[in-house]
């Protein structure tokens, strides 16, 4: 009664007669838990079970976000390219080219800069040698009024992404697109 009143730990110290209340109230002789000697490596083994899982998760977040975020800077990009097409003046003679060279360079030029931390072999994946890669489209169709496309486009993203993807038999971790396109289009 004494020792459930005061603990475990306070029975040890009472002298004689009142010490022997431990016996009923200790699970094991001299005040051990065995509880706590049962629990030994148990959080090794949930954390070789949860880890994983987690590390894929948060593997996949990180590269989901680093696709969104180049995703974005592409969208910029030929937003950029669309915009400087509009300073094109329909009078010239060489309007289409005038356009078209007006949007690759200015698409061109704003994803070298949003990307100047990023190796220059992926701007060069998706821009091209002198922009060549940007795709502008004109449609001067009479039946419609004008308008203009300005795609940037990652080919064939597994096969080149930013992060090494995971594969485990069929499956990819994270699952990505074949390829990364941003486009623009617009009325002129």
């Amino acid at each position: 009664m004494i020792c459930r009143l005061l603990g475990r730990e306070w029975c040890r110290l009472l002298p004689g007669d009142l010490n022997q209340a431990e016996v009923f109230y200790s699970p094991r002789p001299g005040g051990r838990s065995s509880d706590r000697h049962n629990q030994r490596g148990a959080a090794a083994v949930e954390f070789a079970l949860v880890f994983p899982l987690l590390f894929l998760f948060v593997y996949g977040i990180v590269n989901w976000g680093m696709i969104l975020s180049l995703q974005n800077s592409m969208h910029y990009a030929a937003q950029a390219g669309a915009r400087a097409a509009l300073a094109a003046d329909p009078r010239h003679e060489d309007y289409a080219e005038v356009l078209a060279a007006l949007a690759r360079q200015s698409a061109g030029v704003s994803l070298e800069t949003a990307w100047q931390q990023w190796p220059a072999a992926w701007s060069e994946l998706v821009l091209g040698s002198d922009y060549q890669q940007v795709e502008v489209v004109l449609s001067t169709d009479a039946a419609e009024s004008d308008w203009l496309l300005v795609r940037l486009t990652w080919p064939d993203y597994p096969q080149n992404a930013l992060l090494p993807l995971l594969q485990f038999g069929d499956w990819t971790i994270p699952p990505v697109p074949d390829q990364l396109t941003a486009q623009i289009s617009l009325r002129l």
